[in-house]
Order: structure tokens, then C-alpha cells, then sequence
């Protein structure tokens, strides 16, 4: 229907999900290209894209994370119906890795149990909607039901609730792109597990590992040397003015369906 169309977040890498190929199918349909870092601008012009079409804007949710109204932990523990007792906490969301060939079952029972040892109190989001999903979704409900004091489970939190949550807790588990994106802006620690997020830049917070090793990487992440390093830190993906950015440049384009490829000299 010749509607073009604005890109955001392309020329990222997720190597172990098949966002990878859909996201680079999708910067080649699109006319306008709003990237969440330098990195990401730099790649899309070796794609071909036109230099003058392509924007570092930097991360739509971390304009999310300054405008929302965060709830207090008093606010979180009546909304959830969860206590944070003495024991640190740990805000886990754990999804496919869809261009995997590891045994699922065998990788979340590892988990688990090291999970289990740490004796982190635990809240769980359910995992999303690719092949893989349901079983993960499924095991993470039974593993909670083991000790109902210390572990919970929401199929959603909702944004207000999630970014809240991830402002008080210690410590992001898992393979989500809010620990690579957002979570620096919390100044949290995240273990990310796996290679769904391999290719993405990462900022100081973050630990990659594992299953074999997350015992370890739990324990780094909560060390107070790491708390020290990343202490002040600075998130790549942006300010929180990428919404800014991205209408101002709406606004100031000619938008047409037609592009040329863009040859480096």
C-alpha cells in the first residue's frame, strides 16, 4: 500500500533467537531508522542504508523508565501479594532460545536447582510466546509451588509494575533484553544466561554465563566489588530523549517508499 515505514531498534544482533533474521529482513522494507546506540547506526550504513535516513536515538524504554511513576516496595508487596524478607531478591525472565539445540528441560532443571542454593527470593514472569515458551512457563510454575514464601510467578507484571520491580530487587536472571537495555539505568546487576542477547553490546551490569557456571556469575553479580564497578554507570542505550528524537525526525523527513542502496566508498 506504499506506507513507509520507520524502524526501531534495527541493526542489533541476537544470535540465539530468530529475531536476528527478522529484524535485518525488516531494516531492508524500512525507509527510516531510529538505533539505540552509535554501534547500531554505524551497522545499518554497512547494510546499505542511506546515512541520512539513520539516527542514533537511543532506547524508547529508557524514555519509560524516567517518565513512569515507580511504586514503592511497600506499593509492590500489597500489588503482588509477595514480602521481601532479609534474603536478596532476584527478578528472573528466562524465554526460548529458538535457534538452540540444548535439551530445555535439562538446562531449567539445572537452573533450578542452583537457584534453589542461592536462597534468593524469587519473582518469576512467564516466559514469551516462541516455541519453547509453554514448557518453560510450565516448570517455572511447578518449581515455585516448592516453596510459596519464597518464589512467585505473574504472566504479567504490566510496565509500571516490571520497571518498579526491577528498581528494588538485587539482582536480573535470565536472557530478556530489558537486563541488556534497561536495567543499567537502574544501576542493577544482571546474569544473563545463555546466547539468545550474544551479539548485543553490553553495558558494565551485566554478567554473561552459562548454565554450567551461573552459581558462580549469581555470586559475582551480588559481590560488593561488583557493586563498586558499576556504581555510576552510565546506560549506552540512550538518556531517555529517543522519543524526542524520533518525532522531531518524523516530522523534518520526507517520507517516501522509495530508497536506493547506499554503496560505501
Amino acid at each position: 500500500m506504499n506506507i513507509p515505514i520507520a524502524h526501531i531498534h534495527g541493526g542489533e544482533i541476537t544470535e540465539g533467537a530468530i529475531d536476528e533474521k527478522i529484524r535485518h529482513s525488516i531494516t531492508k522494507m524500512s525507509v527510516l531508522h531510529f538505533c539505540s546506540n552509535e554501534v547500531y547506526r554505524r551497522r545499518l550504513i554497512q547494510m546499505g542504508e542511506d546515512p541520512q535516513k539513520v539516527f542514533n536515538s537511543g532506547a524508547p524504554a529508557i524514555d519509560n523508565i524516567l517518565n513512569c511513576a515507580l511504586l514503592s516496595i511497600g506499593q509492590l508487596e500489597v500489588d503482588l501479594n509477595f514480602t521481601f524478607h532479609n534474603h536478596k531478591t532476584a527478578l528472573i525472565t528466562f524465554h526460548p532460545e529458538t535457534l538452540s539445540m540444548s535439551n530445555l528441560t535439562d538446562e531449567l532443571g539445572k537452573m533450578f536447582g542452583i537457584l534453589k542454593e542461592s536462597k534468593l527470593n524469587i519473582i518469576f514472569t512467564y516466559a514469551n510466546a516462541d516455541s519453547g515458551g509453554r514448557l518453560i512457563n510450565e516448570m517455572i510454575e511447578v518449581f515455585c509451588k516448592s516453596d510459596i514464601s519464597k518464589y512467585i510467578v505473574y504472566k504479567n507484571l504490566g510496565m509500571t509494575k516490571y520497571l518498579s520491580l526491577m528498581s528494588h530487587v538485587d539482582l536480573l536472571i535470565g536472557n530478556t533484553s530489558s537486563g541488556i537495555i534497561e536495567a543499567a539505568s537502574f544501576k542493577k546487576p544482571v546474569v544473563n544466561i545463555g546466547s539468545r542477547q550474544k551479539g548485543r553490546i553490553r553495558n558494565l551490569n551485566v554478567v554473561d554465563s552459562e548454565m554450567d557456571n551461573l552459581k558462580d556469575s549469581i555470586n559475582l553479580a551480588l559481590s560488593k566489588d561488583f557493586a563498586n564497578k558499576i556504581h555510576g554507570i552510565k546506560n549506552i542505550y540512550g538518556d531517555g530523549l529517543a522519543s524526542e528524537i524520533i518525532v522531531k525526525r518524523l516530522e523534518d523527513q520526507e517520507l517516501s517508499v522509495r530508497k536506493v542502496f547506499f554503496d560505501q566508498t
